[in-house]
């Protein structure tokens, strides 16, 4: 397989939310680049035992390290949890995890490392209740890129 295939980075969301579901989603599919999955590699393994996903979860100290996608495994750029996640489960003390791999994300997309970013639901309520001024993911892009008229896009 081509070393030059694109690499997209997905922000796992909101922890107590399904967004570690979906990204566990994406170890079941054959897909024609690099995915770089940006979470908690044990909350992923966690919610993997809860739904019954089977997926090697692939821990990769850096960008530089994802390569080709394989079915049946997900590589993992780790960040940490700041605090216990139970599904379904607001925590606000997670917030600051959440803004991070957002922010990692975007980084890796502004300094061409990736080409494309995907987004997993996050909860602005509970961002806002941890102190941070957050009106959604479009926003913060915008501010984080300079971006004079963001648009989002839901598909």
């Amino acid at each position: 397989m081509s070393t030059d295939l694109p690499t997209v980075v997905v922000s796992s969301g909101e922890p107590a939310g399904i967004g570690p579901d979906l990204c566990l989603m994406l170890a079941r599919h054959n897909w024609s680049s690099k995915i770089a999955v940006v979470a908690d590699i044990h909350l992923l393994e966690e919610r993997a035992a809860i739904l019954g996903i089977s997926a090697q979860l692939l821990s990769r100290p850096s960008i530089d390290d994802v390569t080709a996608h394989i079915p049946g495994s997900l590589q993992v750029l780790h960040i940490p949890l700041k605090s216990t996640c139970i599904p379904g489960s607001l925590n606000p003390a997670n917030s600051d995890y959440v803004l991070n791999i957002l922010k990692l994300c975007t980084t890796l997309c502004s300094s061409r490392q990736a080409g494309a970013m995907v987004t997993a639901p996050v909860h602005k309520g509970i961002i806002n209740d941890a102190g941070h001024a957050f009106s959604g993911h479009t926003e913060l892009l915008a501010e984080l890129t300079g971006a004079p008229l963001p648009v989002m896009l839901l598909c």
